[in-house]
């Protein structure tokens, strides 16, 4: 952990714990709940985190408490190893605790894990995201010097009744992962698809399989390979994201995109998941996405439910 963040008057800080996640997951839930928002499927989201290799929970985290109960927190997420690549961080102040300074000392916190990590690791990017209709953290991020760039959206729809996969496109075949096999694949077609995403930065296998296989939520059955001439053009995986299944990555490469192969393996796994018991089905997207994404989402009747702006610090 970085050096102790200044708190306010009453309050303590300590280093998250994966036991600490259900509780984080609570203040996150009524965060949402107090914006009106659709509570995200925090906890796994979390649990997810605290697993992957790059993130060194005792130094990548803090949990503000009163009285040793936790009303805040925040988490840091940078893979030294993706050159180029930013650091991600977000925090959380429970809402009855709003205004006593708890979201500053958070900011303050992740200063001091930059400066620190930048001196090991060089100059590197800042970014966060909160959601859009949260006008004090629009307030509080500004005046800490960070910039609105992008929009992202959570989009939803029902998984209701027995879904039909449907015909995938001529000559295009979608199958399972097959461990022992396909996992350099997944990561080199994930890489290629992504590439000329916003913010990608080039990541090695290592880091690819820690995120990945190595979880414990890692189900091979729930990753989607589409194949053309027995080569790997495209790829789906989902989580449990419960009560949602959430498609956590879907690409195409460039050369094989516009002929409805990305929507053969969305549709493939809303027939997947349905099945496996999931009544609905959620992902992210950059509202900006160059490769169409957003209309191909809708196409598949899918909706927006939520928006997100990412801000990045103006230092870098």
């Amino acid at each position: 952990m970085s050096s102790a963040p200044t708190l306010p008057s009453g309050f303590a800080s300590q280093s998250a714990t994966r036991e600490d996640i259900p509780v984080l997951a609570a203040i996150w839930r009524r965060s949402d709940e107090a914006l009106g928002l659709r509570p995200e499927a925090s906890d796994a989201f979390l649990d997810w985190v605290a697993q992957v290799p790059y993130v060194v929970v005792s130094r990548d985290s803090i949990v503000v408490t009163q009285g040793e109960v936790p009303v805040g927190f925040a988490i840091a997420m940078r893979d030294p190893a993706s050159e180029g690549s930013a650091m991600h961080w977000f925090g959380v102040v429970d809402p009855d605790h709003h205004g006593r300074g708890v979201g500053g000392s958070l900011i303050g916190w992740a200063h001091d894990l930059i400066d620190e990590r930048r001196l090991e690791e060089g100059a590197f990017e800042v970014r966060t995201m909160f959601p859009a209709s949260d006008d004090a953290a629009h307030r509080l991020f500004e005046d800490a010097g960070y910039r609105y760039v992008r929009t992202s959206w959570d989009m939803h729809r029902s998984l209701d009744g027995d879904l039909e996969p449907g015909e995938s496109p001529a000559g295009i075949t979608i199958r399972t992962f097959r461990t022992g096999r396909d996992e350099r694949t997944l990561w080199q077609v994930t890489e290629a698809a992504f590439a000329d995403h916003f913010g990608f930065t080039h990541s090695p296998f290592e880091s690819f399989e820690g995120e990945w296989y190595r979880t414990e939520d890692w189900n091979p059955d729930r990753a989607l390979l589409a194949e053309h001439d027995g080569e790997v053009i495209g790829e789906l995986a989902w989580v449990d994201a419960t009560p949602d299944g959430y498609i956590a990555s879907v690409g195409v490469l460039p050369a094989y995109r516009g002929r409805g192969i990305a929507q053969a393996l969305l549709r493939r796994a809303f027939a997947d998941i349905a099945a496996a018991g999931f009544s609905s089905v959620t992902l992210s997207v950059d509202s900006e996405n160059t490769t169409g994404a957003v209309e191909l989402y809708r196409t598949v009747g899918m909706e927006q439910v939520r928006e997100a702006h990412m801000f990045q610090r103006a230092d870098a």
